[in-house]
């Protein structure tokens, strides 16, 4: 799972409009890895990182 981290419009999903702080893939969508690693590096038309790693939400029973 990944965060947006600045808004764009996914032109590989009928431009669907991801806001900064919205979870990438959307609901119901996979990515594949090479859209992900595009995604999150600069190699795409806006040219600065779009997405990146969601941090792992730790459970109460991790917490100790």
């Amino acid at each position: 799972m990944y965060t947006v981290i600045h808004e764009f419009l996914d032109l590989q999903d009928n431009s669907y409009h991801y806001k900064e702080g919205d979870t990438y893939p959307r609901k119901g969508k996979k990515a594949d890895a090479e859209r992900v690693e595009e995604l999150s590096g600069n190699a795409n038309k806006i040219g600065v990182s779009l997405i990146q790693k969601a941090p792992r939400k730790t459970t109460a029973r991790e917490k100790g």
